[in-house]
């Protein structure tokens, strides 16, 4: 009995949840829902009395003028509660888009504030798949709930005044009436409860499903699915996920059969048996044909009414389950960059000198038992030129995330000019990082707005030639059919062009350089260059760097010349720290890196 009460609680509870919800997105919604429901009640016991009337006066005393004003206030009341009811649902339904679209917009915004580690969790990606079924999912969706609170406040409202038809009756018509709502109830809570078991049991396959279909579309996995021929391969797999959830979409429409069938013979058999009741009373004298009239309808609406509660009620359940889910997701922690209150951090100097520090820091990813950094112990001075060289899994691309604050350190701390970089506000702080990641990544957008990431009217027409120059992109962009306005790729605009993974490779370092930010953080930055231009971006490094602070992951020995200090991770720990000559002059890991990349452009037969 105390889980049926906290069941029902919570439903009540998730209902609130929601309406509160869009109380903040849209108040005159949520104002008319009762209106609504009384025109609807107001409506049903019009259709119920208006004929009782009409038909005694014609049956009864006959007088036909008093007949013919009934039938004309019966009309102008139901002319008028429709159109209202009209008007009010077209207004409803011009609002729900609005509504529905800020909701995917919150939630768009609330997975840009999670900490970066939930974007790669499989959990929190089917958290959010469920979350967004109040919009997504036919089952939640926001306009199919409201309509149940609708439908739920408009039968109650009937009840109440059907009520008092039909005590006039027989108590044993609310027996039959009662037990079989009661019958279609349990049939349909169970519907919902194997529905709802349906859809979590699909999520994960949806979302699997979907990353296949999009990987099949995508431009950038085009190449490697067509020069691999692996069409096959992905699509068997998208199969495979496509026959589970078919399977269980079968067996759940089976059930669902199963239940309303029974539900429906109920109802008939219900329905005969008030007929052949009320039927033998006008038989018998005991009522009028306007009274046989008014109860069959009163009989009717107030068993409609009865299942319309408990059906609303399950919709409700079954649609509050998704809004759990939505305020679930809405709850999760968010990082602290946002999460806390910007006025309560440190701001940074407009311009100055900027030191960075790691002390004592340790790192593992979210469920991880595995260190990925151990006891990093560095300082950067301000001006200095630092290159980070170790194999692949050696911890130099994490300990940029740590320094982008994209993770939070799992022990010990980095600090800028002495301060734990979680004290300064995240927006300004980001503003003194300028980033290329490896994995870049191009928006379809014109070639100017991937530089300057702001509109057309916001870039600064001098800062945006300087960066095309330095970058080695000014001629491409004179060529392109609108120069720097031009768009990148075709997915946003049907006249934009496609640039080769060098170019793209440019633009992304065209951006950091746009930024012109004090620290610079270049990771494999010249990776998916040729020789010749990877040479033509060297020679305007030490201008790219002049006055910043520079940090400069690479696989490249050579590149690390240009650097003041050199770091060699090797399994997340700093193995090594000097300069080239000190380093190659020790003969140890450095060095030993150096002279195999060196031979192997030296010597030919390297190749075989």
């Amino acid at each position: 009995m105390k889980e049926k009460q906290k069941s029902i609680e919570d439903v009540f509870s998730r209902i609130f949840y929601l309406l509160g919800f869009i109380w903040s997105i849209d108040k005159k919604y949520i104002l008319l829902i009762p209106v609504t429901s009384l025109s609807k009640s107001l409506l049903s016991f019009a259709v119920i009395l208006f004929p009782k009337f009409i038909i005694d006066e014609i049956t009864g005393q006959k007088r036909m003028s008093v007949a013919l004003l009934l039938t004309a206030g019966m009309a102008v009341v139901l002319i008028v509660l429709r159109v209202l009811g009209n008007q009010i649902d077209a207004f409803n339904n011009k609002r729900i888009v609005q509504i529905k679209s800020r909701i995917q917009l919150e939630l768009q915004e609330k997975v840009t504030k999670l900490p970066f580690w939930r974007l790669e969790s499989p959990e929190a990606l089917d958290r959010y798949q469920k979350a967004a079924g109040i919009v997504n999912v036919w089952q939640a969706d926001i306009q199919r709930l409201i309509g149940a609170i609708n439908g739920m406040i408009t039968a109650f409202l009937t009840l109440l005044g059907i009520s008092s038809i039909l005590f006039s009756l027989n108590l044993l018509v609310f027996l039959i009436i009662i037990f079989v709502v009661v019958f279609n109830t349990v049939l349909n809570s169970s519907a919902v409860k194997k529905q709802l078991a349906f859809y979590k049991s699909c999520a994960p396959h949806v979302r699997k499903i979907n990353y296949l279909m999009n990987e099949l579309q995508e431009n950038e996995y085009a190449k490697e699915i067509r020069g691999y021929q692996i069409q096959e391969w992905i699509t068997t797999k998208a199969s495979v996920l496509l026959n589970r959830v078919y399977k269980s979409t079968r067996e759940n429409m089976n059930y669902q059969t199963i239940t309303q069938c029974a539900g429906v013979t109920a109802g008939v058999l219900q329905d005969g048996a008030s007929y052949l009741y009320v039927g033998w009373l006008l038989m018998r004298g005991f009522i009028t044909i306007g009274d046989f009239s008014m109860y069959i309808s009163a009989i009717n609406t107030f068993s409609l009414s009865l299942k319309d509660i408990f059906g609303n009620f399950l919709i409700i359940q079954e649609a509050g389950m998704y809004v759990e889910e939505f305020r679930l997701f809405m709850k999760l922690e968010e990082t602290g960059d946002y999460a806390e209150k910007e006025e309560a951090k440190v701001l940074l100097e407009p311009d100055g000198s900027y030191v960075i520090e790691a002390v004592a820091l340790w790192f593992k990813y979210p469920g991880s038992d595995v260190y990925t950094l151990k006891n990093i112990n560095l300082k950067i001075e301000w001006n200095e030129i630092i290159s980070i060289v170790g194999d692949n899994g050696a911890g130099k691309t994490t300990f940029i995330k740590l320094l982008m604050r994209l993770y939070e350190p799992t022990k010990g701390e980095i600090r800028l000019n002495g301060k734990n970089i979680k004290e300064y506000e995240f927006s300004e702080y980001v503003k003194k990082l300028g980033v290329v990641f490896q994995d870049y990544k191009i928006l379809a957008f014109r070639m100017n707005e991937n530089i300057a990431l702001t509109d057309v009217k916001n870039i600064s027409k001098e800062r945006l030639q300087i960066a095309l120059k330095k970058a080695g992109l000014s001629e491409k962009a004179r060529s392109l059919p609108d120069g720097d306005n031009t768009y990148i790729t075709r997915k946003f605009e049907e006249g934009g062009v496609e640039l080769s993974g060098g170019e793209q490779q440019k633009l992304a370092i065209c951006h950091a350089i746009y930024k012109d930010s004090p620290i610079m953080i270049l990771d494999e930055p010249t990776a998916n260059l040729s020789p010749m231009a990877e040479y033509e971006v060297f020679l305007n490094f030490k201008e790219i760097m002049k006055g910043k602070t520079g940090i400069y992951i690479s696989h490249r020995m050579s590149s690390c010349r240009l650097s003041n200090r050199i770091l060699v991770f090797k399994n997340g720990e700093i193995i090594e720290d000097g300069s080239h000559e000190v380093l190659l002059n020790d003969g140890r890991e450095y060095a030993k890196m150096y002279g195999l990349q060196a031979e192997f452009y030296r010597n030919k037969e390297t190749f075989g």
